[in-house]
C-alpha cells in the first residue's frame, strides 16, 4: 500500500505540471532552438549538400510532393511524410527540412523537462536536467541533419511519459497514446517495430510470474487492446503501401536483409570483427546482376545469405557481437576511427560522469521506478546485436540515460538536491 501511494504521487507529477504556466517549457525550447540554429549556421547547414542517408529522406519527401506516394520501401516513411508539406511550399529546399529537425530536437529538450518532473518536485532542478540535453553535443549535432535520430529521441521521451502514466492509471486515454507513440516510432525507425511486443510481454510476465495478478491482467485486456489497435492503425498505411508495392505483408522497411548481410556476411573481415560492417560482401556473385528483382526480393536474398553465413560460422559470432554492444555504449562518436579526435575527448569528458551516475541511479533508485526506462534502453541495446554497433543507434535513448543519471546525482546528494526527489525514500522499500 505504501509503495502504491509513493509511486502514485510521483507519477501524478505529470498532471501537476500540466496545470502550471508553460514558461519553463518554452524557455527551454527557445534556448535549445537558438543553440541549434547557431550550430546549423556555423556548420554551414544552410548551404551544404545532402550527405549520406539524408538523400533518402529528402528524396522520399520530394516523391510525395510530386504525387509518387509509393516510391520506395527501403526507408521508413514518417520523416519524409513530415517534410513533404514543408517542401510543398518551399520548392523542395533542404534548408527547411533541416529547420524542421532543429524544431523537433528543441522540442525534445522541453519534453525532457516534462519527463523529469515525474521524478522531481522543483522546476528549477528539472530545468537543469533538461539543459543537459539542450547542450548535449550529439543532440545538437543530429539536429542539423535530415535523419531520423532527433525525431526518434522526441518520440521515445513522449512514449516514456505515457508509459509511466499508463502504469499509474491504466486508462483508455493513456493506452491510446502509448499505442500511438509505439506506432510512430516503428514507422520512423524500423528497429523499434518490436518494442511494444517487448514491453508488453515483460509486463504480462511480471504480472503473472511475480505479482500473480491474473485478475489485473484480465480486467485490463480491453484497455491493452485499444493500445494495440492504435499501434496497428498507425502502422497500417505503411503496411498497405508495401502491400501495393510488393504484394506482401511487410510491416517494416526492406533494408533489414541488407544490414544483416553487411554486418554478418563476412565474419572473418576485420571491420566486422570490430563490430562494424563491410560492403565487400555486396560484390559476391550471388548479388551481382540481380537488377530484375524488386527491393523486397533482393533484400530476402541478402537476408538468406547472411543467415546461412551465421549458421555456418557461428563460432565466429561472439567477437563481433561483444564489440557491437561495446560500441553501442562507447563515448566515441565514431568508435571505428583509428585516430583519437578532439570530439572523442569532449565526449569522454561528458559521457564518463553520465555513465557513472547512470549506474548509481540504477543501483540506488527502486527498480520499480526505473524499470520502464531500462526496458526501452535495453531493447535499443539488444537490437544492435544482429547488426553493427554505434553510439548513433544509442542516441534515441540517450535522453532516458541522462534522466536516470541525473536522478543518480540527486540520490548522492552532492548538490544538496536529494529532497527534491518526489518518490520514494528507501525507508519505504
Amino acid at each position: 500500500m505504501v509503495k502504491s501511494i509513493i509511486i502514485s504521487n510521483m507519477l501524478n507529477k505529470f498532471n501537476y505540471i500540466s496545470q502550471k504556466p508553460v514558461i519553463y517549457f518554452w524557455a527551454i525550447f527557445s534556448i535549445a532552438f537558438f543553440v541549434r540554429l547557431v550550430f546549423l549556421f556555423i556548420f554551414d547547414g544552410f548551404d551544404r549538400n545532402l550527405s549520406g542517408d539524408e538523400g533518402a529522406y529528402h528524396e522520399r519527401a520530394v516523391q510525395i510532393v510530386s504525387g509518387d506516394f509509393l516510391g520506395s520501401s527501403e526507408r521508413p516513411p514518417l520523416l519524409g511524410v513530415l517534410i513533404a508539406p514543408i517542401y510543398l511550399i518551399t520548392d523542395n529546399n533542404p534548408i527547411y527540412a533541416r529547420l524542421l529537425v532543429v524544431f523537433v530536437s528543441s522540442l525534445s529538450a522541453s519534453c525532457l523537462f516534462v519527463f523529469a518532473n515525474l521524478f522531481i518536485n522543483r522546476y528549477s532542478v528539472s530545468v537543469c536536467c533538461a539543459l543537459i540535453w539542450v547542450f548535449y553535443p550529439p543532440s545538437i549535432w543530429y539536429s542539423t541533419w535530415i535523419l531520423t535520430e532527433s525525431l526518434s529521441s522526441l518520440l521515445i521521451i513522449l512514449l516514456a511519459i505515457y508509459i509511466y502514466k499508463f502504469i499509474n492509471k491504466t486508462s483508455y486515454y493513456n493506452a491510446l497514446f502509448c499505442g500511438i507513440f509505439f506506432g510512430l516510432l516503428a514507422i520512423n525507425r524500423t528497429v523499434y517495430l518490436f518494442l511494444p511486443v517487448f514491453v508488453l510481454l515483460f509486463w504480462i510476465g511480471y504480472l503473472c510470474l511475480f505479482k500473480r495478478s491474473f485478475n489485473l491482467l484480465k480486467y485490463n485486456l480491453n484497455i491493452m487492446l485499444l493500445g494495440l489497435i492504435a499501434f496497428l492503425i498507425i502502422l497500417s498505411p505503411w503496411v498497405a503501401h508495401n502491400m501495393i508495392l510488393h504484394g506482401q505483408f511487410i510491416p517494416h522497411s526492406t533494408q533489414g536483409g541488407h544490414l544483416l548481410l553487411v554486418s554478418n556476411g563476412m565474419l572473418d573481415n576485420s571491420d566486422v570483427k570490430s563490430g562494424k560492417y563491410t560492403k565487400d560482401i555486396l560484390n559476391i556473385p550471388a548479388l551481382i546482376n540481380e537488377g530484375s528483382l524488386n527491393s523486397y526480393e533482393f533484400d530476402l536474398i541478402k537476408r538468406e545469405i547472411a543467415l546461412n553465413t551465421m549458421k555456418t560460422h557461428i563460432s565466429d559470432l561472439p567477437e563481433p557481437v561483444v564489440n557491437r554492444v561495446k560500441n553501442f555504449w562507447t563515448s566515441r562518436p565514431d568508435p571505428y576511427d583509428s585516430v583519437w579526435t578532439i570530439n572523442d575527448s569532449i565526449m569522454a569528458i561528458i559521457w564518463t560522469p553520465i555513465m557513472i551516475f547512470f549506474i548509481i541511479g540504477i543501483c540506488s533508485i527502486p527498480i520499480r521506478v526505473t524499470l520502464p526506462i531500462l526496458l526501452v534502453i535495453l531493447y535499443a541495446c539488444f537490437m544492435v546485436i544482429p547488426f553493427w554497433g554505434s553510439p548513433r543507434f544509442r542516441f534515441p535513448v540517450d535522453a532516458l540515460i541522462i534522466v536516470t543519471a541525473f536522478l543518480g546525482v540527486l540520490r548522492t546528494n552532492i548538490l544538496g538536491w536529494n529532497d527534491y526527489m518526489v518518490m520514494w525514500s528507501l525507508d519505504n522499500e
